[in-house]
């Protein structure tokens, strides 16, 4: 029996008595009746009946519960490293990894052009031009010897015997070049971790501040007047918001961009917390703010 294929009249079945979805636990018996324009499964993990285009190809689950899943794994490792990160740089607040990535990556450029390169810097630079050439050397030999019985037998030989030393060379001037390298590399690296906690310091300093808008009486009340007038509704989706927790109050134009209008009520809306999350602090037009 195909699981979770039914007919055209056990589907009408369905929704009558039980609505649009139905699970395995009220008893619903299927057939193995195929009809390739009425195709349902039913998910092995809610157990409930869906189309077949909710579900990835040949998947025991639907796209609901393996996003729900994604979603929930992604939230526990987001939860812990930002924890990880908030103690081992004794911030106090939480900074998110491509926030962290973005920070770490300015202090490497900028700890990489403050590091002054030296004549040993050159010199292991040429030595890694040569080491490069002759581990290429080494690996075209490899791929060439079975051919090279085709030629002359001196020629053979030479070629033979500069592919295998080829090989060792390369290795042994690829470690000079490292040991040449490591005292600047070594510098780079400590200036980039020194450069990476004043940023994050930086950034800990502008997020307070930012933050403390948040905190003042005059938001609060703007924040609440704004929440009563316009109800629970979302401006972008339209959604009933049911969760106090999800209600948010949204700045059309962004605060960040035009702090003269942070407490203007006609450039506020309600915004769902994953609508305003998915917007962000990019910018909307001047049209969508209420004259």
């Amino acid at each position: 029996m195909l699981l979770g294929q039914t007919n055209f009249a056990n589907t009408l079945a369905v929704r009558k008595d039980y609505g649009p979805y139905t699970s395995l636990r009220r008893g619903l018996s299927v057939t193995n009746v195929y009809d390739p324009g009425n195709d349902y499964r039913i998910c092995s993990n809610c157990g409930k009946m869906r189309r077949a285009s909710s579900f990835w190809r040949d998947a025991m689950r639907c796209r609901k519960c393996v996003a729900k899943e994604t979603g929930k794994e992604r939230s526990r490792h987001a939860k812990v490293w930002k924890a990880s990160a908030k103690e081992q740089y004794g911030l106090k607040i939480t900074v998110t990894e491509n926030k962290f990535r973005q920070i770490k990556d300015a202090a490497f450029q900028k700890a990489n052009v403050s590091v002054p390169k030296t004549g040993r810097d050159e010199l292991a630079r040429n030595v890694g031009y040569c080491s490069a050439i002759l581990l290429a050397a080494f690996l075209i030999s490899l791929l060439i010897l079975p051919w090279l019985y085709m030629t002359d037998v001196k020629v053979n030989m030479l070629l033979m015997f500069g592919g295998i030393l080829a090989g060792p060379a390369g290795g042994v001037l690829h470690a000079i070049c490292t040991n040449l390298e490591r005292p600047r590399l070594e510098a780079v690296r400590t200036l980039t971790e020194k450069l990476l906690r004043e940023g994050l310091k930086q950034y800990e300093v502008e997020q307070l501040e930012y933050l403390k808008f948040y905190m003042t009486p005059e938001w609060r009340s703007l924040r609440a007047t704004t929440i009563r007038r316009k109800g629970k509704t979302c401006n972008r989706c339209g959604m009933k918001i049911r969760t106090p927790k999800d209600v948010t109050v949204d700045h059309i134009l962004p605060r960040s961009v035009y702090p003269d209008r942070a407490l203007d009520p006609k450039n506020l809306q309600v915004l769902c917390r994953s609508c305003n999350s998915a917007k962000g602090a990019r910018m909307e037009t001047e049209s969508d703010v209420e004259i």
